[in-house]
């Protein structure tokens, strides 16, 4: 709908508005439109009405204010998404290199500690194995 706000989310921590409500930039709302303004303008300047004509240009001066001041916000938020965009960007970057790591493992590094933990795995197996046999006289003591 018209006037309708629309968000996004650009961060797990911010929302923003993604548009502009054109009736309000343009002045439809306030019943003095930009454009009606520079037509009156035009037709006073051909019909030579000095009077009107400072009443024209103050409504056009308000009218490029509130142009101005929508495109500084526009500015803003495109600033702010492309800020978004980076630290997304560096996120992403970061995470690459740590999953690189991951798996750019020494392969060779990696197999002779797992050999060395299963030979120990083994050694403390066959040692609790060992005190834990009994002999048939232990059993029947």
């Amino acid at each position: 709908t018209a006037g309708a706000r629309v968000e996004r989310r650009v961060s797990d921590s911010q929302v923003m508005a993604v548009n502009t409500d054109g009736s309000i930039v343009f002045g439809f709302a306030a019943g003095d439109d930009v454009f009606t303004v520079i037509a009156r303008l035009a037709a006073n300047v051909r019909a030579g009405d000095d009077s009107a004509l400072t009443s024209d240009a103050t409504a056009l001066a308000a009218r490029a204010t509130t142009i101005r001041d929508s495109l500084g916000e526009v500015g803003t938020r495109a600033a702010l998404v492309d800020s978004a965009a980076s630290r997304h960007q560096d996120d992403k970057i970061t995470i690459a290199s740590r999953i690189s790591e991951v798996e750019d493992a020494d392969v060779t590094e990696s197999a002779v500690k797992l050999a060395q933990a299963s030979q120990s795995y083994e050694a403390v197996l066959a040692m609790v194995s060992m005190t834990q046999q009994r002999s048939l006289l232990d059993f029947l003591r």
